[in-house]
């Protein structure tokens, strides 16, 4: 019997898999390549590669889409780094022994020096159709309060805060109002000239989220719920009301006046951070990922004349779980989250924001009741400087919007064309998807 140890391997999460595993087994036995070290059985240690090997690997051959593979060797040496040649060998020997087929009865063994091995490639995502089951319930089933619902979303997003992509940025980040490129930028239709010059006397009222019994249901806001609608440059702000030739909108900017959390969604147009297959949660990141890539396109899909109110259920909930229920489950962020960045519909390679909540309120905007003092009015009485506010002052104070108008950005145009980009499909194949 060979007896391994943790050191005798560089990847991390199997060095960490075997390090829970050593204190179960008697300490006077020695690993065979580190004498020094306390040993655990070879059967233990191979159970670990086997099973990861053969949930993520097949042969080559066994694809038609695949010429190259690696070779057992090349495999072993890629996913468990062995400190050496003798430790690498030991693994392959003790994978091959391990095995058990009857080739009497046709059996091959998986281990076979005359094969190469490519990685598996599954489209299956448990969290799509849990994603699809959500949708049905609360659309047709049962809207509010449902436990069930509230499940499945946590499935989905829960521990979205641990998610880092290639370059290890997270998707969830907080940004203070001296980063740069975080100006934003909202447009409202306004073809009369009354109508523009309201907008222009009262920019932070007229640009930001209606009174409360005016607002209207959106993509990521219910009916009443303040929601701000922003986007990072005019043109694509301009894009995303889509004004007709000839039509006249009126923009501003704003700027943040305290911190935000965000979840990014155009993060996840970038590659996963890679993972060991040893990792316990590798799957569970990757589902999650791959399944937030094809979340975006719900949220970035065009909303069209025709579209039903129920249509906006589902990605109205998901907001205020994120914007509610995730805050609380994502630690070390130290906020809730207060809004998602999202891709551009209208105009490629621009991104929108939406803000929820008192985020989504602007500095002497409609929301700041007349008997209460604005935050902004009162920084100077926080305590340290830290957001703190003295007991007896929050009776005081009103909401506390997280936007306001930078001076002199309110601009007013006039669209005098648009840019249209198609897709041409086949009529044949339009008819062939209709049921008679």
């Amino acid at each position: 019997m060979t007896h391994f140890c943790p050191e005798c391997f560089g990847d991390k999460s199997l060095r960490s898999l075997l390090i829970k595993a050593r204190p179960s087994y008697p300490d006077g036995v020695k690993c065979d390549f580190h004498p020094s070290r306390k040993g655990i059985p070879d059967a233990v240690v191979i159970d670990r590669i086997d099973g990861a090997i053969r949930s993520n690997y097949g042969w080559a051959d066994s694809n038609p889409y695949v010429n190259e593979g690696a070779t057992l060797p090349e495999l072993i040496e890629g996913l468990v780094q062995p400190e050496s040649e003798d430790i690498l060998q030991a693994v392959k020997a003790e994978l091959e022994n391990s095995e058990d087929y009857d080739m009497r009865k046709g059996g091959e063994p998986f281990y076979d020096d005359n094969q190469t091995f490519v990685k598996y490639e599954t489209t299956y995502n448990p969290l799509h159709e849990m994603w699809d089951r959500f949708k049905y319930d609360i659309v047709h089933q049962q809207r509010f309060f449902s436990q069930r619902g509230q499940g499945w979303l946590r499935e989905i997003f829960s521990d979205l805060e641990h998610q880092k992509d290639s370059s290890g940025q997270s998707p969830i980040y907080t940004v203070s109002p001296s980063e740069k490129g975080w100006t934003m930028y909202r447009a409202r239709r306004r073809d009369t000239e009354a109508e523009r010059a309201k907008a222009c006397a009262a920019p932070a009222a007229e640009l930001g989220p209606p009174p409360e019994r005016l607002r209207r249901a959106g993509r990521l806001n219910a009916p009443g719920v303040a929601c701000f609608y922003g986007a990072f440059d005019i043109e694509t702000c301009l894009a995303e009301i889509r004004p007709p030739v000839g039509s006249w909108a009126v923009t501003a900017a704003f700027d943040l006046l305290r911190p935000i959390t965000v979840l990014d969604m155009t993060r996840f147009t970038n590659e996963v951070a890679n993972r060991s297959i040893f990792s316990p949660v590798r799957q569970k990141r990757l589902d999650q990922w791959r399944f937030m890539q094809v979340f975006q396109e719900e949220i970035t899909r065009p909303i069209l004349p025709d579209d039903e109110v129920l249509d906006y259920v589902p990605t109205q909930a998901v907001s205020e779980f994120i914007h509610v229920a995730l805050a609380a489950e994502a630690k070390g962020t130290g906020s809730r989250i207060d809004g998602i960045v999202y891709g551009s519909a209208q105009r490629p390679g621009g991104r929108n924001i939406a803000l929820f909540g008192e985020a989504a309120l602007i500095d002497g905007g409609t929301d700041e009741p007349e008997d209460k003092l604005s935050r902004a009015a009162l920084s100077g009485l926080w305590d340290d400087g830290a957001g703190y506010v003295r007991p007896s002052l929050q009776n005081m104070l009103g909401p506390d919007p997280a936007l306001k108008l930078r001076e002199g950005s309110v601009a007013v145009h006039r669209i005098t064309g648009i840019d249209v980009r198609w897709m041409t499909e086949d009529p044949d194949n339009e008819l062939q998807s209709l049921d008679f």
